[in-house]
């Protein structure tokens, strides 16, 4: 076997998977580095006395609409990659098999499950709402205590 086969079949392939666990590594520790700044965030506006954006029923209802957005971009960009692969696929077999027939059953197979992807995020996602630029903001003053009873002693 030649070095350069050794490369091409053995040493490139475990670089990618290597790569790949790595990457795949580095994304969970960023994730859970934002939730913990996120909780930590929550928690100091509660010791504040502040509302946190859950509790607030407006500030709430924008964050909803705007997550509903994100998935429906998910659905969406993964919809034209798996479309995009299944029309390179349907182009690879075709040509290099010399069977366009094939090609067109396997690729536009594929193809379809790609468009079933694009019309979920399209059928399933809220209509896009653009936000105000400046959300509602929760008072930042501290909560003032209850002023005390009324004294109802005789005297």
């Amino acid at each position: 076997m030649d070095p350069i086969e050794m490369l091409l079949f053995v040493i490139l392939p475990l670089a990618a998977i290597a790569g790949g666990v790595t990457v795949v590594l580095a994304g969970l520790r960023h994730r859970a580095k934002m939730l913990e700044l996120v909780h930590r965030e929550r928690v100091a506006m509660i010791e504040r006395g502040m509302m946190p954006s859950e509790m607030n029923p407006i500030l709430a209802e924008s964050y909803r609409l705007r997550d509903g957005g994100v998935h429906r971009g998910r659905s969406f960009s993964a919809g034209i990659i798996v479309v995009g692969f299944g029309l390179a696929l349907m182009t690879v077999i075709a040509v290099a098999g010399s069977d366009v027939t094939t090609g067109i059953g396997i690729g536009g197979a594929i193809a379809i499950f790609g468009a079933a992807f694009i019309v979920r995020s399209v059928l399933t996602s809220p209509p896009y709402q653009p936000s105000s630029p400046h959300p509602t903001a929760v008072s930042r003053t501290p909560p003032v205590p209850p002023s005390p009873p009324p004294d109802t002693t005789l005297r």
